[in-house]
């Protein structure tokens, strides 16, 4: 996603100066009072807020902030029973449907992550850094998921700085723009990585190594909701 590239470079390259910390709001429409799939309702079968919505939008944050160090979770199911769109009948539902960890991540900055399922006339995405030196804003464009569409980027820098646009620099847009916006624009930059990696004998990335780190998280998160307990994130 170019927004996320684009945000992680600057903050690697000091534009905000040290991170102090960050706060991402999401939403997860599915996991509310419907659901589109079935096979989504049962925990066990690996599809759900935390493994999707979820999943997609900390390890933004994670890509731009660095890996979680300790973190305090509440993983929530509100519904015990949801109505199945391919199925057309309520049915009863295991997985969560709330989301909220709170810690600290790379060098300390302190992090608020929540996602609400089912909640989509609020905030749709929003992402607050806040640095030393300045502050970085992302937001959804549009009412689709994270991942699904454009992300705008705001800055600023030193006291009393209005927030102000920052255009992403074409170098962060690697297909052509005839692509369509939406899912297929922010799917094409992966496969284009992933031929590029195949052409050039160069490891891939994400890989499969990414997706452990991520479950691993995933894994704590839970960990911490059942013992109500503050936890390393990748203690065993």
């Amino acid at each position: 996603m170019p927004a996320i590239n684009y945000a992680r470079d600057l903050i690697a390259q000091g534009y905000i100066g040290r991170v102090l910390s960050g706060t991402m709001i999401g939403c997860a429409a599915n996991w509310g009072a419907r659901i589109d799939r079935v096979y989504q309702v049962d925990r066990a079968n690996g599809a759900n807020l935390m493994t999707i919505t979820g999943g997609h939008q900390i390890d933004a944050l994670c890509y731009c902030l660095g890996e979680f160090r300790e973190l305090a979770a509440f993983v929530v199911s509100q519904r015990d029973r949801i109505f199945a769109d391919d199925v057309g009948e309520l049915v009863a539902k295991t997985p969560p449907d709330q989301l909220v960890v709170n810690g600290t991540v790379g060098e300390g900055a302190v992090i608020s992550f929540q996602i609400p399922g089912g909640m989509s006339r609020g905030t749709e995405f929003l992402f607050e850094i806040h640095g030393e030196a300045g502050d970085l804003v992302l937001a959804a464009t549009s009412r689709a998921s994270m991942q699904r569409q454009e992300l705008s980027v705001q800055g600023a820098r030193g006291i009393g700085a209005a927030l102000a646009d920052m255009p992403i620099p074409d170098k962060y847009r690697w297909v052509p723009e005839a692509v369509p916006q939406g899912s297929p624009y922010n799917v094409a930059p992966l496969y284009a990585k992933l031929a590029d990696s195949i052409r050039n004998g160069k490891p891939a990335s994400p890989d499969f190594d990414a997706a452990i780190t991520r479950h691993r998280l995933i894994d704590a998160i839970v960990r911490a909701s059942d013992t109500g307990q503050k936890k390393l994130a990748y203690a065993s």
